[in-house]
């Protein structure tokens, strides 16, 4: 949006929450890039939203590599041996472990950050929320500066880490164009 919008001041992770909300909800993610980059399709335990196994990657050093659902393969594999990894879904494990993608828990996660709830933080109406969300996800390429400056008020390192979420659910992280 190209308009000026007064936000109360400290709102920003509101906002942002908000924006992912509606991005997920909209289905306006680039799967092909949270499947590739991002540990969104990662096994996590339903019991206790722990990852999976996890276990060091032996050719990156302080690496960790972890499971994921093969949709080709139809089983549970280690991530970089995945043809196409599940970005959603719920799983039972060979040893009977309940789990789920790590997407599936951010989506459920995230559905309480409304556009109306965040309107009451921020002030800015839950229409032009959406409006935002919607244009930023569809715009190529789109990027949030996550700017990574010294902690100006409280939530400071989580605004920045929901900027870095947006900006990954819409794949501008390491894009021409987005956040290099």
């Amino acid at each position: 949006a190209d308009e000026w919008i007064p936000i109360k001041p400290g709102t920003d992770l509101a906002f942002l929450l908000a924006m992912a909300n509606v991005i997920v909800s909209k289905e306006l993610y680039d799967t092909d890039y949270l499947r590739k980059y991002t540990n969104a399709p990662m096994l996590i335990r339903k019991d206790t939203e722990e990852p999976y196994k996890v276990f060091p990657d032996d050719k990156r050093e302080g690496r960790f590599e972890y499971f994921v659902y093969d949709e080709v393969k139809d089983e549970l594999v280690p991530h970089k041996e995945a043809v196409i990894p599940a970005l959603e879904g719920e799983f039972t494990t060979n040893d009977g472990i309940e789990v789920k993608t790590a997407f599936t828990a951010f989506k459920e996660n995230l559905k309480k950050f409304t556009p109306e709830w965040a309107e009451k933080i921020t002030g800015v109406e839950a229409n032009r929320i959406r409006r935002i969300a919607e244009e930023f996800a569809i715009t190529k390429p789109a990027a949030i500066d996550t700017g990574w400056h010294d902690p100006k008020h409280m939530n400071s390192a989580l605004t920045w880490r929901a900027a870095g979420l947006v900006n990954a659910l819409v794949g501008s992280l390491g894009r021409k164009g987005g956040i290099l």
